[in-house]
């Protein structure tokens, strides 16, 4: 039965409630913004990542770039980061 504005009556309808995880590819639009699925699969996700997850991924780059000799940090620098180093920047 429909109320009169046209919004459908819900009240034998099941409701499936949505578990998002916390993850920092999570669209606004409740979607992956990296995999091409219909929805999120939630915590079994494979690519889910936190804010934390990734800061401590980028300390380890960090730490292995300046762990290297000066001269393979020159390459790397150049190759990849017009001459510059964010890697040493603390």
């Amino acid at each position: 039965m429909r109320k009169s504005n046209y919004i459908p009556d819900f009240k034998n309808s099941d409701y499936k409630t949505i578990e998002l995880p916390e993850c920092v590819f999570l669209s606004e639009r409740c979607k992956c913004a990296i995999l091409s699925v219909k929805e999120c699969v939630g915590e079994k996700c494979t690519f889910k990542k936190t804010a934390v997850d990734i800061e401590k991924s980028d300390r380890k780059v960090r730490d292995y770039l300046n762990a290297l000799d000066i001269s393979k940090q020159n390459k790397i620098s150049q190759e990849y980061y017009g001459g510059k180093m964010p890697w040493r920047k603390r």
